[in-house]
Order: C-alpha cells, then structure tokens, then sequence
C-alpha cells in the first residue's frame, strides 16, 4: 500500500489508512513515501518518532497487535531550526530513501551580513563581527559566481558527520575543533531572491545535491573576496526534496506542534 498525502494533518494519515481497512489493509501493512512539513524546532528523529506513535497507536486500537512494531525513516536530515520537505518512508518505503538522501533539494535560505557564529546560523554564538556596510547587490552577485556548479565545500565542525566514531557536533559543544577534509558537493542553481542594504539581510533560493551545507555555503559566500565580510544563516526552508514540494506535504496541527 502506497501512502501519500497531501497538505494534510497526523490525524488524517492514520484516517486514510483506516479507509483502506475496508479494503482488507491494515496498518501494519503500511508501505510507502509521505513528504512532511517538518515544523521549526523539531529534529528530523523527533518528526519520525511522531508519525511511527501515530500509526503504532492505531494499530493498537484497532486490535492488530498489543506492540505493534512500524517502521519509519526519514530521508535526509533537516536541522531544528530548519522547516519544509522532510521525505518519510514507512515500512518497504524506508529501502527508497536512500536517492532522497543523495538526490536534489531545493532551499529558501536567509542570512545575515556582519557576524559569524560558532553554528553558522543564528542558534550560535556570535564569534566573529565584520564590517558590511562596503556591500552591495553586486558584490554578492558577483560571489555567487564561484559557487555554481561543482565545488568542494569544508563542513561545519557543528554536524553530525563523524570522526572516529564521535558526532562532530559533540566535539564542538566540548570545545574541540578539528581539521575537516573538503568534499565535493553540486550546486545545480543558486540565486539571489533579496538583499536588504538596511539591515544586512539577504535571501537565497538555492537547488543543490546531497551533502551539502546551506549554513557554509552562506559563510562562504560572506568571506568570497567580492563580498569580503561574514555571515550567518538566519533561517531555513526546504522548499523541495525530490518530486515533493511543500504543496505536496502533510501539516502537523497545533496541538501535535505544542506536545513534547
């Protein structure tokens, strides 16, 4: 059984697959991909947890079994304070996650021109500052131009990629930076939607490959020569994971968006 909703709410999942109970389907035979608008926030594992409980509960209120075991996955990691497409897979359909986890993504990224953080976006603390007052539209222009196409790109010491056997990100919360070797990664399209020469703000819609870090490409970016500052992200869209876009994503109500 395929599952795939739209522009729905947690609640709505569990009630189309009890539909398809008529048709002799069970919960625990739910097999397929649902694209989700991850709310602001929330962690990736903590979106998974929520819809595996959803269908677990109805599984177990439907009598099909006492500890009833679904399994779910999502396909490709958004940060907390990230929203928009978090493609899952649910029971067989966790096996086709892995060409979302390398495939195209598109993002709406805003940024701010004057301090870095030591996260690269605006859940860290402030470590750097750097005059901005020198740029323009066409400064930022101009260092897009070396950011298109194929590029290696350093990660952020604040990821979860790993360095024997140890989370970056717990290095770096206990004070420890180490080097990184820079990877390959694509960037299929990568525009300037907005800069704000008032505040600093400026806005990007970028489409681009698995792998890649909105939060460094922003910095990079900032400290491009044409541009000759630094920058951090304030705020993060998925705008599109594979064929799934927000228009094709499930809503999680208030009350699923206030429960621990």
């Amino acid at each position: 059984m395929l599952v795939f909703l739209c522009r729905n709410y947690l609640t709505i999942l569990v009630m189309s697959i009890k539909i398809k109970n008529s048709m002799q389907l069970s919960y625990l035979s739910a097999n397929g991909l649902i694209a989700v608008n991850k709310p602001k926030g929330w962690s990736s594992a903590k979106v998974v947890a929520k819809v595996r409980a959803a269908l677990e509960g109805a599984a177990r209120r439907a009598g099909e079994a006492k500890r009833p075991k679904i399994k779910v996955g999502h396909g490709g990691t958004l940060d907390p304070m990230a929203t928009g497409v978090l493609v899952l897979g649910i029971g067989t359909g966790c096996r086709q996650l892995e060409r979302y986890l390398a495939g195209s993504k598109r993002y709406s990224a805003e940024a701010l021109l004057g301090s870095e953080t030591d996260t690269l976006d605006s859940e860290g603390q402030i470590i750097k500052t750097a005059s901005w007052d020198h740029v323009n539209r066409a400064c930022l222009e101009a260092a897009l131009e070396d950011f298109r196409g194929d590029i290696m790109q350093t990660p952020p010491m604040f990821s979860a990629l790993k360095k024997d056997g140890k989370r970056l990100y717990d290095l770096a919360r206990n004070g420890i930076t180490i080097e990184r070797e820079a990877r390959p990664i694509h960037i299929a399209q990568l525009e300037l939607i907005s800069f704000d020469k008032i505040t600093g703000t400026f806005i990007l819609d970028v489409e681009c490959g698995g792998g890649t870090y909105i939060r460094s490409l922003i910095s990079d970016i900032a400290r491009h020569g044409s541009v000759s500052s630094l920058a951090h992200m304030t705020q993060l869209i998925r705008t599109k994971q594979g064929p799934f876009s927000l228009e094709d994503c499930m809503l999680f109500d208030q009350d699923e968006r206030a429960s621990p």
